[in-house]
């Protein structure tokens, strides 16, 4: 119903601490913390501010033994990853030691931070 009124172009306001449905709807925030605005602004714009900070990623074997101190495993099940990086680089220098080492990727994926990241970031747990 939501998507439906946006198509038709109506003005929603929500307020809501589930950072994912926000995401999924908005265009336009304002993240409150306390009373006080700590972000505001188009979502899209927001975040390309930010830098890459995960990789999805989908392999034929595990890859534990190639992650570096500068990564972080979120999420690991049937060889598919999801990799908390500091940079993008480190996302490609792991791709080429894959390579090297004859690991079949069958998904590479940089991705930016989810607003749920940005939100923790600027207010917290």
């Amino acid at each position: 119903m939501i998507i439906e009124l946006v198509k038709k172009g109506k003005y929603i306001i929500m307020s809501s601490h589930q950072m994912a449905s926000i995401e999924e709807f908005c265009s336009d925030i304002l993240i409150l913390n306390k009373g006080k605005t700590v972000l505001q602004g188009n979502l899209k714009e927001i975040k390309e501010k930010y830098p890459a900070n995960r990789l999805e990623l989908s392999t034929n074997v595990e890859i534990e033994k190639y992650i570096d101190s500068n990564m972080a495993i979120e999420f690991s099940k049937n060889n598919e990853y999801s990799i908390k990086i500091k940079s993008e680089n480190d996302a490609h220098q792991l791709l080429k030691t894959l390579v090297k080492n004859n690991v079949e990727v069958n998904k590479f994926e940089i991705q930016k931070p989810t607003l749920n990241d940005i939100f923790i970031e600027k207010v917290g747990e």
